[in-house]
Parts: structure tokens; C-alpha cells; sequence
């Protein structure tokens, strides 16, 4: 990207974040923040629960079969399913707020008393296809962990305990804290250290993926409960979709997408009709920020024709 584009750019950020009023993306981050630390609680309580002695007997007589429901994923998801449903459904409640608030700013009253089932739905759908993903990659992870234990001739023991703590990390996670305990072992490094090292660097691993969880999930759901107010609103025409836009807000910060995000800060890119989805520069349709990549800050915010948000 040039210079002096990017100087425009930054430019109508500038302006947009002061002149929009976009959601409280400030508070569902502190609810986020609370929730990261409640899920990695659970995945390391869930960790601890795994009977140890199972897991070896499993590794020991070689029936691998057995370590599916030595863990039991469908449990593990469950529990965590439970954590996250609820904090969903707020920020999703949240999100209609901000719109409903848009919206009666600019005369328009929609019927907020749909978005409690809505919610619900949401979340249901939602929370589901998350553990899904979560659990599957998990599966992947151990699967992967075991073969490369076998590689390395650790012990049943030794293995067990790199499963039980390696709940709740992505399967890239586990292979990197693999890749770092080997490190420490070619560096003769002493048993002891190594061991201490590792555990710090596992709960780094899980604070961070339990804070990338929250943190798109909650800021997803105060998103979605924001758009289908809106929709809610196109479908018994209290919204003229011909006079109201949704404009994307870029969130300016060290997570900010340069080839995504960056560039919807331009009219021609972040200005779309109510009824529309976004058009990436990779040519991906959104409807939420949140859809363009993990981790995305980004916000949106109605406006009329007559420039009010």
C-alpha cells in the first residue's frame, strides 16, 4: 500500500472514529477478559479430571482406540459450552441495545421484544459450531502428540501428562510446546527446569487461546445481535434500506488487519446499504467485522442519508 493512500486512510479513520458512535466494543472486551480467564480454568479443571493412570494403561498396551473416551470430548464440550452460551447471549443482547439506540436516535422504534429468543437461537448455533471446531482440533492435536511421543520413545507416563495438560490448546499450540520442551532438552537443559519452564509456557499457550476465544466470540455475538435489530427492522419497514447505510469503523490498533481491515475505512468500501453484506478486498463477503479474520476490533454503525448515526 503507497504512501499516500495510506495517509488517506488513516485520515478517515481519523474521522470516523470521532464522528461514529459505534457498539461498546470496550465493554464486551472487559467481559471478554473475564470470561478468557473462566474458560481456561475449566479447560485446565477438565485436564486435571482425566484419570492419569487410564491414559497410560491406554498408551502402555497400545490401545489408542481406548483415548476418546478415556477424555470424553462430548463432555469437555459440554462444559465448556456452558461457560461460553450464556456470556454470548448477553453480548448479543447488548449489540441489539446498540442499535435499538441508533435507531430511536434517529426516530425509528423496532420491536426489541424478538431479540431474547433470537438470542437464544443464536447462541445455540453458534456456541455448538464453536466446540465442534474446538473439539475437533483438539482431537487432532492429541492424535498428533502421541504419534510424536512414540517418535521421541517418551514414556506412557510422561505422555499421559503432556495429554491432560494439553486441553484446551489448539493442535499448533501443542505442537510448539512440543518443539519447545525438545529445545530444552538438546540444550541439557535440567529435568526440573525444563518441567517448570514448559507448565509456564503451556498456561501462556492456554491464556492465549482461551483469550482469542473469548474475545471473538463475544465481540461476534454483540455484532450479530446489532445486525439482526437492523434486519429486524428491513423486514416490517420500519428501516428504509434506501436511505440507510452500515458503515465499518476500523479499530486502529496492533491487531488491526492492514490488507483487510484497513482499507474498509474508504467510503467506497465501508459505506454499504443496510440490506447488504461488505465486499473485502480479497473478495469475501461479511456482515460483521468479525467474519474478516480472528481477532478483528472492528465495529459498524448505521447511518442515514442525512449523514445521523
Amino acid at each position: 500500500m503507497n504512501t499516500a493512500r495510506l495517509t488517506r486512510i488513516m485520515k478517515a479513520i481519523d474521522r470516523r472514529t470521532k464522528a461514529g458512535s459505534p457498539p461498546n466494543v470496550r465493554r464486551t472486551l472487559r467481559q471478554a477478559i473475564a470470561l478468557a480467564r473462566q474458560l481456561a480454568d475449566e479447560f485446565r479443571a477438565y485436564g486435571e479430571k482425566i484419570p492419569a493412570s487410564r491414559l497410560e494403561l491406554a498408551i502402555l498396551t497400545g490401545t489408542l482406540s481406548l483415548i476418546d473416551d478415556i477424555i470424553e470430548w462430548a463432555v469437555m464440550g459440554t462444559t465448556i459450552s456452558n461457560k461460553i452460551k450464556p456470556a454470548m447471549i448477553e453480548s448479543y443482547l447488548q449489540g441489539g441495545k446498540v442499535a435499538d439506540r441508533q435507531l430511536r436516535g434517529q426516530g425509528i422504534a423496532v420491536r426489541f421484544d424478538v431479540m431474547d429468543i433470537r438470542a437464544e437461537q443464536w447462541a445455540d448455533r453458534f456456541s455448538g459450531q464453536l466446540i465442534t471446531e474446538i473439539t475437533a482440533d483438539q482431537r487432532q492435536g492429541v492424535s498428533d502428540l502421541i504419534a510424536r511421543a512414540q517418535r521421541e520413545g517418551r514414556t506412557p507416563h510422561e505422555t499421559a501428562r503432556d495429554i491432560r495438560q494439553s486441553i484446551g490448546l489448539q493442535s499448533r499450540q501443542i505442537a510448539a510446546r512440543d518443539k519447545y520442551r525438545s529445545q530444552l532438552v538438546t540444550q541439557e537443559t535440567p529435568p526440573e527446569k525444563i518441567n517448570r519452564l514448559v507448565d509456564k509456557y503451556e498456561r501462556a499457550l492456554l491464556r492465549y487461546r482461551a483469550e482469542t476465544i473469548a474475545r471473538n466470540e463475544l465481540l461476534r455475538a454483540t455484532h450479530e445481535g446489532q445486525l439482526q435489530l437492523v434486519r429486524e427492522g428491513l423486514s416490517t419497514g420500519a428501516i428504509d434500506a434506501t436511505r440507510t447505510s452500515r458503515r465499518w469503523i476500523v479499530t486502529p490498533d496492533d491487531r488491526l488487519d492492514t490488507e483487510l481491515c484497513l482499507p474498509m475505512s474508504e467510503p467506497d468500501q465501508g459505506d454499504v446499504p443496510a440490506d447488504e453484506p461488505w465486499v473485502l478486498p480479497d473478495g469475501r463477503e461479511v456482515w460483521i467485522p468479525q467474519e474478516s479474520h480472528i481477532n478483528c476490533r472492528c465495529s459498524w454503525s448505521l447511518v442515514t442519508k442525512n449523514g445521523s448515526e
